[in-house]
């Protein structure tokens, strides 16, 4: 919490702008939240940088409505209505400056959780054959890499499937995969990899597959990339 505070004043000085407060609230309390957010509006708050996960929909709706400016970090507005997300406290902190600045104002409240989550996870690359011959990449293995960085692997859905569910012994509740551009990869294939995984583990979130693999999938089924993105979520992609 002190870094965050430390990196937005040190953003508001240098533009000129005033912080008002730093404000705790508990992520997983949402008459906590509610309740925060509520006197930061009736003090007559001119914007707000949410920090932390999770934030309640009712916030957000509660700002909205009292026209009160907002930025997120590490979450995503469900409202879509606010297109700016900073992606870290300083993004955050320059963004909503810069707008309150453009508004004519000088001073915003900040509403920050406390709570610090995380997940374990486990990469399953299945593939480092492609066919793309990328030249920052240093995973693939093609004809002209056959001797570099051990040999060519393409794993079966049996493995796989295996290696979720040792995952799962061990604590993971997430896989994240993703591979080369295999040869013989189509949109089938994706399919199987990730009903390989639910298959092993039905309530194991699954984080998988690059731009380039979904495009991949769904040009080889001829469809389009919505198409193809809602079979993979019907598959169970996360």
């Amino acid at each position: 919490m002190s870094q965050v505070k430390e990196e937005i004043i040190n953003e508001l000085d240098e533009a000129r702008a005033m912080l008002l407060t730093m404000l705790a609230s508990n992520d997983d309390d949402s008459a906590a939240e509610l309740a925060a957010t509520r006197a930061r509006v009736e003090r007559g708050a001119d914007g707000m940088v949410l920090v932390g996960l999770d934030h309640r929909p009712e916030t957000l709706a509660m700002l909205a409505r009292a026209g009160v400016p907002y930025e997120l970090t590490w979450s995503l507005d469900p409202s879509g209505r606010h297109h700016c997300i900073g992606f870290s406290h300083r993004s955050a902190s320059i963004r909503i400056t810069q707008h309150l600045l453009d508004l004519g104002h000088r001073e915003f409240a900040v509403i920050a959780g406390d709570t610090v989550r995380y997940v374990v996870n486990r990469n399953i690359n299945y593939t480092n054959v492609c066919v793309f011959r990328c030249a920052f990449c240093a995973f693939s293995k093609g004809k002209t890499a056959a001797h570099l960085r051990g040999s060519a692997y393409n794993l079966d859905t049996g493995e796989i499937g295996r290696r979720v569910g040792e995952a799962w012994i061990r604590g993971a509740t997430e896989v994240c995969m993703q591979g080369g551009i295999h040869p013989a990869y189509n949109g089938e294939t994706y399919l199987a990899i990730l009903r390989a995984v639910k298959n092993a583990e039905p309530e194991m979130h699954v984080h998988a597959f690059s731009p380039l693999e979904v495009w991949h999938g769904a040009q080889t089924l001829d469809l389009s990339i919505s198409s193809f993105l809602l079979r993979l979520c019907d598959a169970g992609l996360g």
